[in-house]
């Protein structure tokens, strides 16, 4: 992740299609990130630049250790179709990004939007 100082607000969502039908349709404030709800030890951290550039998100394993994390994918949603996204998504949760050779430690910090409130990249 480049913005290892960015906190995130986790929202939670029903199913793949529609995780890669956000990820690729809509450009979201960089400080959001995703989880699908049957897929939580997974989630996509927005890593973009800024609010108007190319959407792109870190992929985020939660460890068995509680606060451990493993960056293990960068992925940029806004140069894929919705048909690809899900592609990628399922991947992830299906485990094939977990033995990824440059996967790296990481120390996120994951809110829930009532612990978010706002800050200056969703103000």
């Amino acid at each position: 992740m480049l913005h290892a100082d960015r906190i995130w607000v986790v929202n939670d969502v029903e199913t793949a299609e529609k995780l890669a039908h956000d990820l690729t349709s809509m450009t979201w404030c960089c400080c959001q990130a995703f989880r699908l709800v049957q897929h939580s030890q997974y989630a996509w951290v927005n890593d973009s630049t800024s609010p108007d550039g190319i959407q792109e998100y870190g992929l985020v394993k939660v460890g068995l250790a509680r606060g451990t994390f493993r960056q293990l994918d960068t992925v940029t949603f806004g140069w894929l179709d919705e048909d690809k996204a899900l592609d990628v998504v399922n991947a992830a949760v299906n485990g094939e990004c977990d033995d990824s050779d440059w996967a790296r430690n990481v120390r996120p910090v994951l809110q829930t939007p009532q612990e978010h409130e706002t800050c200056c990249h969703c103000a």
